[in-house]
């Protein structure tokens, strides 16, 4: 259940487990749609939250660290398979 206003200022909603689902049922064809995606959760967590408020700051940090989460689910796909196919 979303918060009180969510969908009025949130145009497009992202959550997580929309991502784990789509990447369990290979929905992303490239790491630049996973790559949108995880920045979409994070601009709309400072779209809803105040500048100033921890919620917008942690999402902003985050968006920060976009890159370095690909780089982490790539690594961690690539130990899997090579453990898979060894």
């Amino acid at each position: 259940h979303s918060p009180q206003g969510y969908s009025k200022i949130v145009k497009r909603p992202m959550w997580y487990f929309k991502i784990e689902s789509k990447l369990q049922t290979d929905k992303y064809k490239n790491l630049k749609l996973l790559k949108n995606d995880l920045e979409l959760i994070f601009a709309n967590a400072m779209v809803y939250n105040q500048e100033a408020t921890e919620a917008y700051v942690f999402a902003s940090e985050l968006m920060g660290q976009v890159d370095k989460i690909i780089d982490g689910v790539v690594r961690a796909d690539s130990q899997v398979m090579r453990e898979y196919f060894s």
